[in-house]
């Protein structure tokens, strides 16, 4: 719960900046940026789920293989 509310923090001041600084173009720069960002980190963090050895898409592929032989 705290981060969630640091992150309203840090949105609403970084927004707040920005507004004041480059204006309507700035703030929605801003918004195209952090929307890229957390595009790029979603790729990035589901291919490493998907090859985590425990958890990944070859684990159920095992746990599948080892339902079906019994």
């Amino acid at each position: 719960m705290v981060a969630y509310f640091a992150g309203g923090v840090l949105g609403s001041a970084f927004g707040g900046w920005a507004y004041q600084t480059g204006g309507w173009a700035l703030v929605c720069a801003a918004g195209a940026g952090t929307a890229i960002a957390g595009m790029i980190l979603w790729a990035v963090f589901a291919r490493v789920e998907r090859d985590h050895p425990v958890q990944g898409v070859a684990a159920h592929s095992r746990l599948r293989a080892n339902a079906a032989s019994s």
